[in-house]
């Protein structure tokens, strides 16, 4: 009598992939709306051109101050301040705030973002209450020029 030889079947054998490729796309998914609400944190601000300048540093070290319209308001009027997608009730508030985040990380560098359309008189208080916080590099921030035009 011959004896039979039987292979044993490893539970090894196959890996189901399906699942991986659902969580795959679940990530996917989940870090581009993630992106897209970080994205949409800041304040929309028409910016001013420039030809001269250099490029943003990294964010990392930044703290974006928005000078946006009002709602409702007429251009170059009704200024408000915004940080971190909360607005800013008043220079002496600016002033805290700074202070604060000063205190957190030294190399901190401030940006102002104003609208195009507003006149110094409404940008120049935020710059002095940034630097009476104590900011050591206040900065503007502008669109650069197109070329030819």
């Amino acid at each position: 009598m011959k004896r039979r030889r039987f292979k044993r079947e490893h539970g090894f054998g196959e890996v189901n992939v399906t699942p991986l490729i659902d969580v795959v796309m679940c990530l996917i998914i989940f870090y581009l709306m993630v992106g897209k609400l970080a994205t949409d944190r800041k304040t929309p601000v028409v910016l001013p051109t420039s030809e001269v300048g250099s490029e943003g540093a990294s964010e990392r070290h930044t703290l974006i101050v928005n000078v946006s319209r009002r709602s409702g308001a007429e251009a170059g009027t009704g200024a408000e301040i915004v940080v971190d997608g909360e607005a800013v009730e008043g220079e002496e508030s600016l002033v805290r705030l700074v202070r604060m985040r000063l205190a957190e990380d030294a190399a901190l560098v401030v940006q102002i973002r104003a609208e195009a359309d507003f006149a110094f008189g409404v940008v120049g208080p935020v710059m002095r209450a940034c630097t009476r916080g104590g900011a050591k590099s206040v900065v503007l921030a502008a669109r650069r020029e197109a070329e030819g035009g």
